[in-house]
């Protein structure tokens, strides 16, 4: 009867937690659909004439408006540009060239930051002071933390990265060839400079426009996030399936499916054995959306199955070790393809 009610308890408590995330949600969707009412296109003030700073002279060089990586190293050249931007709107726009297996980022910097010789952005001593929008598509500020969601940048297409200094908070959105990317920034420092950086033989970046506008040219698009510069942020959820932990070894695959189908549509159950047949204690479970297995964590996580209380959360991927360019090699993906987890205990 203890264990009923307290079951009882957790549901109320997860009901009552998901009418929160709902009314949450549905007031960011009227918040973009105000923002979708079409707006004028905005019009170009005041062209900004660039000043680029170059942290050494041997690891990249500047030819026009194109800063191109030396032919003879492969140091990081992370090339911030004057003058600061303090009020406005400001549009920085501009295209990499030669991606050449190595990344390439761009993003914006406190004022207060100089970036020394053969420096990433990402660096340890610029934790927090800047803002990187990798070619992989995802942004970086805090802990090297990668938030996923925007486009990748692919050689020759347009990025741009857009600031607005005199909105309430001050924003930063990024574009792909003229396209707005759903994460953004707000609470940007009151003071601030574009960058990009290269770290590749012959990479180049080529600043196509650097300009005051009118008006913001960002408007609401659909999955938006907005993160906060100075805070540590997390990555966004974008999987449906989880990692279950402390499954004991009578439990089956149907019990664990017969489980969270109590919180929603499962899509597949599985318990991970060795060789033998013998239960690892742990199993992975995918939901039919990124919904019901949040559901799932917050109605099933510490829930007692068949005398263990068991653990509920976000499958995470092992980040890979590396790339394997030797000849007769194969970059691997996931060993657990097709439910076969029988190689590792780890998430992945």
């Amino acid at each position: 009867l203890e264990g009923e009610k307290q079951d009882q308890i957790r549901r109320a408590e997860a009901a009552e937690a998901e009418i929160t995330r709902l009314r949450l949600q549905l007031a960011q969707k009227d918040q973009e659909i105000q923002d979708l009412t079409i707006r004028p296109q905005p019009i170009h003030l005041d062209p900004i004439e660039p000043q680029a700073i170059f942290p050494d002279q041997v690891t990249a060089q500047q030819q026009g408006n194109v800063i191109i990586h030396a032919l003879n190293n492969y140091d990081n050249s992370t090339v911030a540009y004057n003058p600061i931007v303090t009020n406005g709107i400001v549009r920085f726009e501009g295209a990499f060239q030669k991606y050449s297996d190595f990344s390439y980022k761009i993003g914006i910097a406190d004022s207060s930051v100089v970036f020394g010789s053969k420096k990433d952005p990402a660096d340890n001593e610029y934790d927090g002071k800047t803002v990187c929008y990798q070619n992989n598509g995802c942004i970086t500020h805090m802990n090297n933390k990668e938030i996923a969601g925007n486009a990748l940048i692919e050689d020759g297409q347009t990025v741009a990265l857009e600031v607005n200094m005199t909105s309430s908070p001050r924003t930063l959105t990024f574009f792909i060839n003229g396209q707005q990317q759903p994460i953004s920034v707000c609470n940007i420092p009151p003071s601030i400079r574009f960058w990009i950086n290269l770290c590749v033989q012959n990479q180049t970046f080529t600043l196509t426009r650097f300009e005051r506008i009118n008006s913001p040219s960002r408007t609401g698009v659909q999955n938006s996030k907005v993160m906060q510069w100075g805070q540590n942020w997390e990555p966004v959820v974008t999987t449906n399936k989880l990692f279950v932990g402390g499954i004991s070894p009578q439990t089956t695959s149907a019990d664990i499916g017969r489980l969270f189908e109590e919180v929603g549509q499962v899509e597949s159950a599985n318990v991970v054995t060795t060789n033998q047949g013998i239960s690892r204690g742990f199993g992975y479970v995918t939901m039919s959306s990124v919904e019901a297995a949040q559901r799932a964590i917050q109605v099933l996580n510490g829930r007692t199955l068949n005398g263990r209380n068991i653990e509920v959360r976000f499958y995470t991927e092992r980040k890979k070790r590396g790339n394997w360019r030797g000849k007769g090699t194969k970059q691997f993906g996931s060993l657990h393809q097709n439910f076969n987890f029988n190689n590792s205990d780890s998430d992945d």
